[in-house]
């Protein structure tokens, strides 16, 4: 009744070279990492829409505006998914939403291309852009991950083992990594675009020494600019093979493993119930 418990603490958190060997061992997954890695090119957009939207269009708030239909339609896509995954499989999704985007976006920009400064204009560009941007976002934000998991079968059909920590784990990496190459490509071009620091309005402006049309280079760095860069990342999806009847083999016989486990274990634990 005295006796005190106690929780030996385990420190088995995965290192980062165990995170990247399980990468390299992982070839899908590794695949899908580049793929990502790649597309960090895309966020250069965020960083400057801030700027976009002040310098260009005097008016920050106006993101607000342009932004909710967007919204709207990222909450929307969902159930799509599911009808879009009985007719292609989950890289010709990806691929697909990523082109579309795409094929927008240079249309949106070769109309706004001359009227960048114009609120009255590029703000309805600026929410159908935000819209397709928001349907591929949900898709991009649902399929990997899916695929992640997939992967996670790959290495329990090749070594027997399942371990979704050190996968996530790796992916965890990855995404903080990803983000500071965002902001670092962010803070490289500032200086390049003709963007300068004011120190009395303690914000950024448009030099005025500046040798190229700072407010035409915002629009491009906003559509795009990020969106062609980024396209670049689906180049890894052409290495991607753990598709169709390759993954069906690859589950089958997964479960079918568990399944002979599952019962050699019953069978022991009858076997002890008996003695």
């Amino acid at each position: 009744t005295h006796t005190k418990e106690r929780v030996v603490p385990t420190n088995n958190e995965p290192k980062i070279r165990d995170c990247f060997r399980f990468l390299f061992t992982n070839r899908p997954l590794l695949t899908l990492v580049f793929s990502d890695l790649i597309a960090v090119l895309e966020g250069i957009a965020g960083i400057f829409s801030v700027y976009y939207y002040t310098l260009c269009l005097g008016m920050n708030s106006l993101s607000i505006i342009a932004g909710l239909p967007g919204t709207l339609v990222g909450w929307g896509t969902y159930p799509i998914m599911q009808k879009l995954e009985k007719r292609f499989n989950s890289r010709q999704i990806v691929v697909g939403a990523t082109l579309l985007h795409a094929a927008m976006t240079v249309v949106v920009f070769l109309i706004g291309m001359n009227f960048y400064t114009n609120p009255l204009v590029i703000v309805p560009l600026l929410m159908i852009l935000n819209v397709s941007s928001a349907f591929k976002n949900s898709i991009k934000s649902v399929i990997p991950t899916k695929m992640y998991g997939e992967t996670i079968d790959y290495m329990e059909w090749k070594t027997g083992e399942r371990n979704e920590g050190m996968a996530f784990s790796a992916l965890t990496l990855i995404g903080k990594l990803t983000s500071s190459l965002a902001t670092a490509m962010g803070t490289f071009l500032i200086p390049l675009v003709g963007l300068v620091r004011d120190e009395k309005l303690d914000m950024m402006v448009i030099s005025p020494d500046s040798p190229i049309n700072t407010q035409f280079w915002l629009w491009a760095l906003i559509t795009v600019i990020p969106t062609l860069l980024g396209l670049l990342a689906l180049i890894p999806y052409k290495f991607y093979d753990l598709e169709g009847e390759k993954l069906a083999m690859i589950q089958r016989e997964v479960q079918a493993r568990r399944e002979t486990v599952s019962y050699k274990v019953n069978k022991t634990n009858e076997v002890k119930v008996k003695i």
